[in-house]
């Protein structure tokens, strides 16, 4: 399965398994209701260049159906068909990129099939791990565990441009489109301030919608996220600490977040211990746990059941 045969970026074993040990992802990577389309390799990222064009970003097109050109809100516009993915080659180097095209119009009520930006708020240093856990509540019951956040600001998308000649056959062999369509939309990609700070980790489809995963370039949570409450992890702590020390102690609040923080070997046992369980894997999203699966293995933890 190929979640739990990658590799750590510093090419040492993600997971050395023991004899007779069976890991079971907790969310079905093929035949769940959470479907992952495309990812990207996190090294693809160089952390420092925030100048340069950042390919995976720059590879995620919109074409909108009106023929007016004009400026909308990513939140305003919904997919017309599913997103066109497929991968591009560098001649130069060789290096392969996930692209996307997504067919678009404008929202005419509250409908479906929407794409939104999911981001996923972290701090590594070496071997040490932050991941922001936000807890709701209602009435003294939790409602809901989630490690990921969406985007909350605005993304605006220009559509002003148009295909030429030559883009139009490129694209239409890329996505296997119709070259009549291509011609007609107006064109639109995500800005240089967009580009600058995210990237983008995988392309899901949950129900009749669609989410981006990304993180932050600068990986700073503590710059970007604020937190209620701060719990270190340890080689003994279990999920019971965290409720008893943290969460029974604020269960009348609306919502606050936690920053969990420790030893990745520490945090994976903690944060597969914490999901195992029955009445916290309830209260958390298959979409929210697929995002972190697929997040975390690439910094070397199996976020997975242990058997």
């Amino acid at each position: 399965m190929a979640l739990f045969i990658m590799k750590r970026l510093n090419n040492k074993s993600v997971h050395k398994l023991t004899y007779g040990e069976f890991l079971k992802p907790f969310v079905p990577q093929w035949n769940g209701d959470v479907k992952v389309l495309q990812s990207t390799m996190h090294s693809q990222i160089v952390k420092g260049s925030r100048k340069e064009t950042n390919p995976i970003a720059d590879g995620i097109m919109f074409g909108l159906n009106s023929p007016s050109g004009q400026k909308l809100k990513l939140s305003d516009i919904h997919l017309l068909t599913p997103p066109f993915c497929t991968v591009r080659r560098e001649f130069v180097n060789f290096t392969e990129y996930p692209i996307s095209f997504y067919y678009v119009a404008e929202k005419n009520g509250d409908i479906g099939n929407c794409l939104s930006f999911i981001k996923i708020p972290y701090a590594l240093s070496s071997d040490d791990l932050s991941l922001l856990l936000t807890v709701k509540t209602e009435k003294g019951h939790i409602v809901s565990y989630n490690f990921t956040k969406p985007i909350h600001s605005d993304i605006i998308l220009d559509f002003t441009k148009t295909l030429d000649e030559k883009q139009v056959n490129t694209f239409s062999k890329y996505y296997r489109m119709n070259k009549d369509l291509l011609k007609n939309v107006q064109i639109a990609s995500l800005d240089e301030n967009f580009q600058k700070r995210w990237f983008p980790l995988d392309l899901f489809n949950a129900g009749n919608d669609y989410f981006w995963s990304v993180i932050d370039m600068e990986d700073e949570l503590e710059k970007h996220d604020s937190y209620d409450f701060d719990f270190k992890i340890g080689k003994k702590t279990q999920p019971r600490d965290l409720y008893m020390k943290v969460i029974a102690k604020n269960i009348d609040r609306s919502s606050f977040s936690i920053r969990l923080n420790g030893n990745l070997k520490d945090m994976e046992a903690f944060l597969c211990a914490f999901t195992s369980r029955n009445d916290n894997r309830r209260k958390m999203s298959d979409l929210d746990i697929y995002m972190m699966q697929l997040f975390l293995i690439r910094i070397g933890i199996v976020y997975a059941k242990k058997k």
